[in-house]
């Protein structure tokens, strides 16, 4: 048989080990894994990783970037399915905005993509859970945090949440950080006069967080509801996930490329543009998050991208009005590759799982997303690991306008990028008649709550 395109002479990087086999693609999913397959077109992978496209569960498509900017920015980051948040205004219907965001994104976007739909006064938006879950969206992001802003939900309104979601088979997304706390704190910084990056970062202390998580859970265990704590930053927050999990509660963790990359001592000098909440913590949590993610109590990785103007982030009175949020969509794969594969914190399979095959579990995506299998869709990247890069401002892409992690220097480099067998990006360039982006209808998730060991004895 011939297929439409095959990958030849690479090394897949499967759920359970690495193997060398070619890939066959045919209408835009795969066909086979196996040995001397013939294509109408064939790629020579030869000393390159073939790797499943990447699954971001955190991405905002706001502030300074559109879904054009930011879709384009995770495809040089090897990324093929974006999970948006999308920002329900606190006055508007979640239904109709959400059935308006996806025609707007479907138009721009170089990634497929789906939607965690933002709730608030859940005495009114509770009924959207059921709605939106039957058609085809069933994950919900609520804030602990934020009451000046009008989104933060309350403890009865979390659990008309957790009911509603359980009843119709949805789940919950959490910010986790105690907001009338962090309120509080930010007063007496201001009223101290402090203002470094390093006092924000001391007014949303760890111990608000771990205290949202603890909460939480004790409504998870009234509730059973499938819960998934967003960008968790520290050793005792994972600690708690993971004894929920080990009870065999449906709980998930996911934490960002920067609380495993930087410290906060670290990030002092870099100012606003290390601002994001919650903060970055000690070097111990760092360490901590490392451990839990080879571990596979840390069940996904997510961007957490959000990209500001250099007005929303430089020359501000205080550091408290600087915006909430870092990019860093485009170079998290190549850094955690860098840092952790080739350090030996984590194994190329493991940190493959967490960001790909697990949040497509977890999300509703198992089957079409996140793996190198016969009738998955033919989203996958190329990685030459022994390439070296360096990072500058523009390595974040989209209209993002600098990166963290400029100056670092590693090896691993994303050389092309394929969504449903359409190149999106060859030698590191954009193409211009990439695949357009498609709304991705989910099913209820099956993922348990346990601890993800997926290809734990790859090296």
């Amino acid at each position: 048989m011939s297929y439409d395109l095959v990958i030849n002479g690479g090394t897949l990087v499967l759920p359970n080990g690495l193997v060398e086999a070619d890939l066959g693609i045919e209408s835009g999913r795969i066909a086979a894994l196996g040995e001397g397959l013939r294509g109408t077109q064939t790629v020579d992978t030869k000393n390159l990783l073939v790797l499943p496209g990447l699954v971001d569960p955190h991405v905002h498509p706001i502030h300074a970037e559109t879904y054009r900017s930011v879709s384009e920015a995770a495809i040089h980051g090897g990324i093929t399915t974006t999970l948006h948040h999308l920002y329900t205004p606190p006055d508007r219907d979640p239904v109709r905005f959400f059935e308006q965001a996806i025609p707007e994104a479907e138009a721009d976007s170089y990634t497929d993509f789906a939607f965690h739909v933002r709730l608030n006064d859940l005495a009114r938006t509770q009924p959207a859970i059921a709605e939106l879950t039957g058609r085809g969206s069933p994950t919900f992001k609520l804030f602990l945090a934020y009451g000046g802003r009008g989104i933060m939900v309350t403890d009865d309104e979390i659990l008309l949440a957790m009911q509603a979601a359980v009843g119709c088979g949805g789940t919950l997304l959490f910010h986790a950080e105690n907001g009338p706390l962090t309120e509080l704190l930010e007063v007496q910084a201001r009223d101290r006069g402090s203002d470094s990056l390093l006092d924000y970062y001391a007014s949303r202390p760890a111990e608000v967080e771990i205290e949202a998580v603890a909460r939480l859970l004790s409504m998870v265990k009234l509730t059973r509801c499938p819960t998934y704590f967003v960008h968790l930053t520290c050793r005792e927050s994972v600690r708690l996930v993971a004894a929920a999990k080990l009870e065999g509660l449906p709980v998930y963790a996911e934490t960002c490329p920067h609380y495993l990359l930087l410290s906060a001592v670290e990030a002092a000098g870099l100012g606003g543009r290390a601002k994001m909440a919650p903060p970055l913590r000690e070097d111990a949590d760092r360490q901590g998050l490392w451990y839990a993610l080879a571990a596979g109590f840390i069940d996904a990785i997510g961007s957490d991208h959000s990209a500001f103007v250099p007005a929303e982030k430089e020359g501000l009175d205080s550091i408290f009005e600087v915006g909430f949020g870092v990019p860093g969509i485009a170079t998290m794969f190549p850094l955690l590759f860098d840092r952790g594969v080739r350090q030996a914190k984590v194994t190329l399979a493991r940190l493959v799982d967490a960001m790909a095959t697990r949040p497509a579990q977890i999300l509703g995506l198992s089957g079409r997303k996140g793996c190198l299998a016969v009738g998955y869709d033919a989203d996958f990247f190329l990685f030459d690991p022994e390439k070296p890069f360096v990072i500058d401002d523009a390595s974040e892409r989209g209209n993002a306008y600098y990166s963290l992690y400029a100056g670092r220097r590693g090896k691993g480099s994303i050389e092309s990028v394929y969504c449903r067998g359409v190149p999106a990006l060859l030698a590191g360039e954009l193409q211009a008649d990439a695949a357009k982006g498609r709304f991705v209808r989910r099913e209820i998730a099956t993922g348990s709550g346990g601890a993800s060991t997926g290809g734990s004895r790859v090296p």
